[in-house]
């Protein structure tokens, strides 16, 4: 009898397979070599299968939900994108009861949405999320649905959104739902989530090192009320108990630095003291020590996600193994070993056969040609890994095979990838920058020949345009948008065309300036002719490998902003007006700081960068708390201090500063290889394009590394790796690459192999570690790659 859950998806069968590609059909329907060269390949790719669809008894249908899943993973975005894009856009709240003057009331620049427009767009994106959520559930049961929090908090979080549609309608003030959608950002992107998390698990030591400067402070009042209590110093700055903790934080802060200490100087010179020691132990060392605490305890909570990361890898490759050894033999011959990459040349570029069975060879310390479940690890890990992906057919190879296999498309295809078409578009980034130099000397000196400098900005415009088109089509979408470089120029150049397109459209005037901007923005692209000097070449190097490391941090810290964005808008908005009686007096009218406001979300944006700068906060804070009449507000301004700079914000500075170091070790140490192996001409050449066990059009096979982020992080924290690793049952490096043991059994817990002795443990490692050095001997590491 047919599986109720088979039954239910046989109506979307078709739109299941057209969705689906190769691979996928390979995994849901294949023999069992394919599916274990679909698992190997994803299992490298990072993209892990479940357990429950794993499983011998999971169906078909769920295997189908969860690899269509992955095919919509853009929708998902499109929609977190959009929710967070509707914070910009929508008027705010405050609004609503009234249609504000803009030459009264500072306001962003960016035009508004109202009610209607954003129902319609909250609700698709609530819909897109529903059915991502509903896809997730159909794949690993609705049972899952109690054991694992994140499904029930995104429903709920969803539900949310649902009934903020029903309050944009009726006009209600305050809304959940605008709050609501940072959280659906955090929750619906694993990357954030996993980071929240990580953020979430060390609160309890961030707030006993809170506790511990509290304590600090709240014995540095009293002791300056006691010193001052008769004299200036303590009537203006020590009068309460209160007061003197609130300035002593502020001092603490170095906002009321040197202002706090005059009175007292001025009478007593040795005054000084008191404040000198406090700033010394409670800067120099005090906050210090919160940040080292801060990264020690993050760094404990990435190990634990990476050594998650590592089990889920090899959970999957010994599925692979299993599908291969159906007789439960524990072993498997070189002849499948063959098979197996055989049927994985369809998804990457793997070498010839002569040089597989060498591998085979080297590899396995008995030389019995068994390749046991360990040494099927290694191998995967130390060979496939190491292979360019094989990338995904042509768009005219499917649609116009004629045209791509002409010799015309072949002859434009091979200009576009020749070193002389990037050199040719660096000539124009340069006379585009000389152009742009030019406009803006003209624009500011009022010169006749600006109109035609500008006419020059919008020539490079459109040309790159053409750069782009022939860049896709000769490439094909996939492997262009893979460049993280292409990705922004991209945008950049789609941007520029909107500027073109939405001025007409509209009937608004061009925005020179926004052009102007995005073509420096375009232009900013030659800052990788600074990689072909050798003085910055690894600095540019490891600066561009860290952008990806850091970014969900960084995107984490954007979302906090917006959060506290959110609540200002809502507690603030429309407060600050010309001529604001409250505001009269305040140094943030005398100091034209009045733009800087939270009357709509882009304002409050660029206002809680400021704060987050610590730059003049307490003037902010005093402003709002003015126009608030509620000494309360400046629980806002102090909270934001303590958790987006005390906690994130140095956290972020703790992560950049390791990575760099570490990343710059990584390209020191590469460098140098690379020079000494070019010294002794011992650099070696990829294979020919005969001995690649492909088809003819397919590239010759090539060294492939994993995603650079993952591996600055890994380096990064490589000793706590390690140390990881043993106490949850995987071996650990022992330096050369692959060289891991892991524990028995299909699907089994990896981390339950504490019982095996710790000397056991290394002879195993040290055993296999022989062939595995033998075997990676014959492939040249990354390291080495020029």
């Amino acid at each position: 009898m047919e599986n109720p859950e088979d039954q239910a998806w046989q109506q979307s069968q078709g739109l299941g397979s057209q969705l689906l590609s190769e691979r996928d059909e390979l995994l849901v329907q294949g023999a069992a070599v394919e599916k274990a060269a679909v698992l190997v390949d994803m299992a490298l790719d990072g993209v892990g299968i479940p357990f429950e669809t794993l499983k011998e008894d999971g169906s078909e249908a769920a295997m189908r939900a969860y690899l269509i899943y992955h095919k919509l993973e853009w929708l998902r975005d499109a929609a977190v994108l959009a929710l967070l894009v509707l914070l910009f856009l929508e008027a705010p709240p405050w609004m609503r009861q009234m249609c504000p003057d803009p030459q009264q009331y500072p306001l962003g620049s960016l035009p508004y949405i109202y009610a209607p427009t954003v129902v319609s767009v909250q609700a698709a994106c609530t819909v897109l999320l529903a059915l991502e959520t509903w896809l997730v559930l159909q794949y690993r049961g609705w049972g899952d649905l109690c054991k694992a929090p994140v499904h029930g908090t995104k429903i709920l979080l969803l539900l949310c959104l649902a009934a903020d549609c029903l309050s944009l309608e009726n006009d209600v003030f305050v809304r959940v739902g605008y709050y609501i959608r940072i959280p659906v950002v955090v929750t619906f992107q694993r990357e954030l989530r996993e980071t929240f998390c990580a953020l979430v698990q060390i609160v309890r030591k961030f707030l006993d090192v809170v506790l511990l400067v509290f304590l600090y402070i709240a014995i540095f009042a009293w002791l300056g009320m006691l010193f001052f209590h008769e004299s200036e110093e303590g009537r203006q700055w020590f009068p309460t108990y209160q007061h003197s903790l609130l300035n002593m934080f502020y001092l603490l802060t170095l906002s009321y630095n040197p202002n706090i200490q005059i009175p007292a100087y001025e009478a007593n010179r040795w005054s000084v003291w008191f404040f000198i020691v406090f700033l010394v132990l409670g800067i120099f060392i005090l906050m210090n020590l919160m940040l080292a605490v801060i990264y020690e305890a993050f760094k404990e909570q990435v190990v634990k996600q990476l050594v998650k990361e590592e089990k889920n890898r090899d959970r999957d490759l010994r599925a692979a193994f299993h599908f291969l050894d159906d007789q439960g033999r524990g072993w498997i011959n070189s002849s499948q070993m063959v098979e197996l990459f055989t049927a994985l040349s369809r998804f990457r570029s793997v070498p010839s056969l002569q040089t597989m069975q060498l591998y085979l060879s080297e590899l396995n310390s008995e030389e019995s040609f068994k390749v046991t479940e360990d040494e099927f690890l290694d191998l995967c890990h130390v060979i496939v890994s190491r292979f360019v992906k094989v990338e995904e057919p042509h768009f005219l190879e499917s649609c116009w095979p004629g045209l791509f296999f002409s010799g015309s498309f072949q002859t434009f295809a091979a200009m576009v990838a020749h070193p002389g078409f990037t050199m040719a578009v660096d000539v124009i980034l340069l006379l585009n920058l000389v152009v742009l130099v030019m406009e803006g000397m003209t624009d500011m000196s009022d010169s006749p020949s600006h109109e035609y400098w500008l006419w020059g900005v919008y020539a490079f415009g459109g040309l790159y345009f053409v750069e782009m088109a022939m860049r896709i089509l000769a490439r094909g979408w996939g492997p262009y948008w893979r460049s993280f470089r292409s990705r922004l120029d991209c945008l950049t150049t789609l941007a520029i065309g909107a500027c073109f397109l939405l001025s007409p459209v509209f009937g608004l005037p061009l925005k020179t300036d926004y052009v102007r901007f995005l073509e420096i923005t375009r232009v900013l692209r030659l800052l990788h002719l600074l990689g072909g000097l050798r003085r910055f070449k690894i600095i540019v190097r490891t600066f561009l490998r860290l952008l990806p490391a850091m970014a969900p941090l960084m995107m984490l810290l954007f979302c906090f902003l917006c959060l506290y964005c959110a609540v200002g808008v809502q507690l603030f908005g429309g407060l600050v007006y010309k001529g604001n009686p409250d505001l009269e007096s305040t140094s943030y009218v005398q100091n034209n700081f009045t733009s800087r406001n939270f009357n709509d979300f882009a304002s409050g944006m660029v206002t809680i960068f400021d704060l987050l700068m610590a730059s003049s906060w307490l003037t902010y804070q005093d402003a709002f708390v003015r126009a608030t009449h509620n000494q309360w507000t400046s629980v806002y301004f102090i909270s934001f201090y303590v958790l987006a700079i005390v906690y994130m914000l140095n956290l972020v500075v703790a992560f950049v500063l390791s990575a760099f170091v570490t990343q710059m070790k990584i390209e020191e140490r590469r460098e140098a290889k690379r020079l000494k192996a070019l010294a002794d001409g011992r650099l070696i050449q990829p294979q020919s394009p005969g001995e690649s066990s492909g088809s003819s059009r397919r590239p010759p096979y090539t060294l492939h590394s994993s995603p650079s982020s993952l591996r600055l992080i890994e380096n990064m924290f490589k000793a706590e790796l390690e140390t990881a690793k043993i106490e949850q049952g995987l071996y650990s490096y022992d330096g050369s690459v692959g060289s891991r043991g892991r524990g028995d059994g299909f699907l089994s817990d990896i981390g339950s192999g504490s019982e095996i002795e710790d000397t056991d443990r290394r002879g195993v490692t040290e055993r296999r570690n022989r062939g595995s050095k033998r075997a990676s001997a014959l492939f040249l590491d990354e390291d080495d790659v020029a």
